[in-house]
C-alpha cells in the first residue's frame, strides 16, 4: 500500500506543481468491474503533445516555463510508472498545453481474505 500511495503522492504533488493559484486539482476514483480506477486530474499548465511520450522516462523534463521546472529532478512520474509497472498496473495519460492534465490508473479489486 506504501507504494500506491507513493504513486498517489506524485501524482497530486505534480498536479499541484504545475496547477497556477486558482486552478484545480482533482482526485476521483471510478468503480470499474474488476478494478478501482484511480484519475488525477488538474487545470495546470499542461503538457505538449511532443513531450507526452517520454514523460515516464528517467530524468526527462517536458518543456515548460522555468519557473516550474526549477525544481524538478525528471524522476517522479518514472517512479509512479515503474511502481505501476510492479504492480501490473499501467497509467495513461491526456493533456492539453494551457488546460491541464488528467493521469490515471487501474487497481485490482480483489476482495481481501477474512481472519477468523
Amino acid at each position: 500500500i506504501a507504494l500506491i500511495e507513493r504513486v498517489v503522492e506524485n501524482l497530486i504533488d505534480n498536479a499541484l506543481r504545475y496547477t497556477p493559484n486558482g486552478g484545480t486539482v482533482l482526485l476521483r476514483l471510478v468503480n470499474k468491474p474488476d478494478s478501482v480506477e484511480v484519475e488525477i486530474a488538474d487545470t495546470g499548465i499542461g503538457l505538449q503533445s511532443q513531450d507526452i511520450p517520454f514523460i515516464f522516462e528517467r530524468y526527462y523534463c517536458a518543456s515548460k516555463p522555468n519557473a516550474y521546472s526549477k525544481n524538478s529532478t525528471g524522476l517522479g512520474l518514472a517512479i509512479v510508472k515503474r511502481i505501476l509497472d510492479l504492480h501490473g498496473s499501467s497509467i495513461a495519460v491526456e493533456s492539453q498545453l494551457h488546460k491541464g492534465s488528467v493521469f490515471r490508473f487501474p487497481l485490482p479489486n480483489k476482495e481481501l481474505g477474512r481472519v477468523a
